[in-house]
């Protein structure tokens, strides 16, 4: 199953985040290393696209995702994060792979 590519602003910059599944499954988020996408998460989706929502943002600089212009500041990975999880999930605990 392919996913859902959407692009939001996220503490000022285009994010890409990929969705599998269905919206009314638990969300599962699934977070990239350094110098990988979430296009890698293909295969494991296409294993939990039936009992879970999987959403895997591509990070800032990486993939379909804007680049910084102020540069990569861990900080900055950690804050985008939290918009991501109160975009996609608010009020809500998180279940997360990173």
């Amino acid at each position: 199953m392919q996913s859902q590519s959407f692009f939001p602003c996220i503490r000022g910059l285009r994010y890409h985040v990929r969705v599998w599944g269905n919206a009314g499954r638990p969300t599962l988020f699934l977070l990239h290393g350094w110098g990988d996408v979430s296009a890698s998460f293909q295969f494991l989706a296409d294993g939990l696209r039936h009992e879970w929502r999987v959403i895997a943002p591509d990070w800032r600089g990486f993939g379909l995702s804007e680049r910084s212009p102020a540069g990569y500041w861990f900080p900055d990975y950690l804050a985008d994060l939290d918009a991501l999880l109160d975009l996609y999930q608010p009020e809500s605990p998180v279940n997360l792979i990173g």
